[in-house]
């Protein structure tokens, strides 16, 4: 039986700051705890939220501190399906398209729903549904939204028919600008259609995709699909061996990020034969062999929900546990790739009910993303420091990694009334979504740390790359950066195409701005 259809002729309601009217206060709480949420590539944090009929987007150009009004995004006639683990996605292409894709509910007739914008969330297309063949009346289907380009992949879940225990794995590719995707592809089979999707591209390109998947005995462990750039599926990998057998649905998905060096991390939950909890493992070999399995949690206190994040050789875990009345979001972090581990923290804790954490970045750091009922929406980032040591030789370094890169490096203090003025106009210059590639350094010394990261916490600029005075001779310092200087401040360096212009005293708004449009 063929059933697809494209649902492309029902309007969207609108409303924001940018497109008509602000929401009022009662409306802006959707008051469920469900958030995804993304970094665009120009810095700003883009959310969606579900209420019980529409989807509220919305952006903060301030690290979550404040949102813009929000736009509704209002689905055909059909009650949202969301829970954390069927969570809506929102995604931002390098060319700033947005894409944002749901889930309708059970007793829908149609399953998936995207919509996208050109105009950064002012307005956006009429929702449509990939064409996916025989979806029968009552599928469950799990969105996964991986924006790479000018465009996005969608991948989704669904049983493969009436009677069967498990489901089959889809494909669909979202253009900008496209009235309708093509035809959903499958790509595997005998996946567990309940727990979500993990994807992250590798270093050739590739797109590599986590999933439960229902084994020969109906053993639901954990599998990967390498999928090309050209849409071609490599045959299904095993990736976890722990023998859970169950004939029910886990709803708990597992979560993986590949970082630049081509180490895959992945974190997993089971309850196999073999062992039970939650775990971490990383591959060297693009999933062929795995690390050994290290449990991470308290099992007494039900770990489970974990993200996984990778830069570099840094590496993020976050998850979240409960103790019968509170629910924690805890982390921990690897600077050697995921060899050794700092001991768990909590970030964050309440009564209320909770999404899932997730871990997002931006360019200069990494954030767990977090909602919970009445407590609202949180950013809590994964760094309890952020300020790096400026010695003998960081200048030089600086500015060699940064050859090929336009960017504004400022001396200033906390004691500089002008650097404070300087930081207003750096702060409403990033409210207004400018992108500014600020590398600021605190020439107080260590001993004011905790004053200078007070001050870059108030005007927003704690995610910026920060660095602080380390050595007992200042001056020496001083001249590294540049002879010529004295020590006035601020002292800022515009620094494009080979070339460095000094100016000493605060910078204006339409200095910065004339500076970044020159040198686009």
């Amino acid at each position: 039986m063929q059933r697809s259809k494209l649902l492309t002729v029902l309007p969207l309601v609108i409303a924001g700051s940018l497109a008509a009217r602000a929401l009022p206060a009662a409306q802006e709480e959707t008051g469920n705890p469900v958030v995804a949420a993304s970094f665009a590539p120009d810095g700003r944090l883009w959310r969606v939220r579900p209420g019980k009929h529409n989807l509220q987007v919305d952006y903060s150009t301030d690290l979550g501190a404040s949102f813009s009004s929000p736009v509704l995004i209002q689905p055909p006639r059909q009650r949202l399906q969301v829970d954390p683990e069927g969570a809506p996605q929102i995604a931002v292409d390098t060319g700033g398209t947005l894409y944002v894709a749901w889930n309708a509910d059970a007793r829908s007739a149609q399953q998936s729903f995207v919509v996208t914008s050109r105009d950064n969330g002012r307005t956006f297309s009429a929702p449509f549904s990939p064409e996916i063949p025989g979806t029968p009346t009552g599928a469950e289907l799990r969105p996964l939204l991986l924006a790479h380009g000018d465009r996005a992949d969608l991948y989704f879940l669904r049983p493969e028919a009436a009677g069967k225990r498990h489901g089959l794995l889809y494909r669909s590719v979202v253009a900008p600008g496209v009235a309708s995707p093509p035809a959903a592809a499958q790509i595997a089979g005998s996946t567990c259609e309940c727990c979500r999707l993990a994807a992250a591209r590798d270093t050739d390109g590739s797109v590599v995709l986590l999933s439960r998947m229902v084994f020969d005995g109906g053993i639901r462990d954990f599998g990967i699909i390498r999928v090309s750039p050209a849409g071609q599926p490599s045959p299904v990998l095993r990736a976890t061996d722990d023998d859970w057998q169950i004939d029910a649905c886990p709803e708990h998905g597992g979560a993986l990020s590949i970082a630049p060096d081509g180490r895959y991390h992945l974190t997993w939950f089971t309850q196999g034969r073999k062992r039970k909890g939650l775990f971490y493992a990383f591959s060297s070999d693009r999933g062929t062999t795995w690390s050994a399995p290290l449990r991470i949690g308290n099992e007494t206190a039900l770990a489970g929900h974990a993200d996984v994040l990778a830069l570099q050789d840094q590496v993020y875990l976050a998850w979240q546990q409960f103790d019968g009345t509170r629910t924690s979001v805890l982390a921990m972090s690897s600077g050697d790739s995921g060899r050794s581990w700092t001991a768990p923290r909590e970030l964050a804790s309440t009564t209320a009910a909770a999404d899932y954490p997730r871990l997002v970045a931006n360019d200069t750091a990494a954030f767990v993303s977090w909602s919970a009922g009445r407590d609202g929406y949180r950013l809590l980032p994964l760094e309890e420091n952020r300020l790096r040591s400026f010695v003998p030789g960081s200048a030089a370094t600086l500015v060699k990694q940064r050859r090929n890169d336009r960017f504004l490096l400022v001396l200033w203090s906390v004691d500089c009334a002008p650097c404070l003025r300087e930081f207003e106009q750096f702060k409403e210059l990033r409210r207004q979504g400018r992108h500014l590639p600020l590398l600021l350094v605190a020439t107080d010394g260590l001993a004011e740390r905790d004053r200078v990261t007070d001050v870059l916490a108030r005007f927003g600029l704690q995610d910026v790359e920060n660095w602080i005075f380390a050595d007992e001779n200042p001056a020496k310092l001083r001249f590294e950066i540049d002879p010529a200087w004295y020590g006035e401040m601020p002292r800022s360096y515009f620094y494009a195409n080979g070339q460095r212009q000094a100016i000493s005293g605060g910078l204006s708004a339409p200095q910065i701005t004339a500076w970044l449009d020159s040198t686009l």
